[in-house]
């Protein structure tokens, strides 16, 4: 009995002790999309869409996918944080005229994903401004 108390106790402890960024691995996100979007160069239609991490050793690589399973786009991501601002778990997008590009996600309050630009998307970065969308 003991032994069984100090092993939750040790459990306790190391989950307790794991940077943000390892407890964002479990993330999963659901989001409306109200508008058609570009991720990366795959143009998806408006929807219903759930991001994931990949796999659970990294939290690097993340999908995103239609409720229907029809549509999916993998995405390499980088961390970025907002120790200042709290962030609600939420979908950011970058708008460029009529075009929304996936940008970020938050999933966490102060931990989100970085969403790498095209070449072509960083040189319209300077005319675009930002649209959030609430995740479930």
């Amino acid at each position: 009995m003991k032994f069984a108390r100090v092993s939750v106790f040790v459990a306790l402890l190391v989950a307790g002790c794991l940077p943000a960024g390892a407890q964002v691995i479990r993330a999963k996100m659901g989001v409306n999309v109200p508008f058609n979007f570009v991720v990366g160069s795959e143009y998806l239609p408006a929807g219903h869409y759930t991001i994931t991490p990949v796999n659970s050793d990294t939290n690097t690589a993340w999908r995103i996918t239609s409720d229907d399973d029809r549509l999916s786009v993998s995405m390499v991501t980088s961390n970025t944080s907002s120790p200042v601002k709290s962030h609600r778990r939420s979908v950011v997008f970058q708008q460029v005229g009529t075009r929304y590009i996936l940008s970020e996600f938050w999933t966490a309050e102060h931990a989100g994903r970085k969403v790498p630009k095209s070449r072509h998307e960083t040189l319209e970065a300077s005319s675009a401004k930002n649209v959030e969308i609430a995740a479930e």
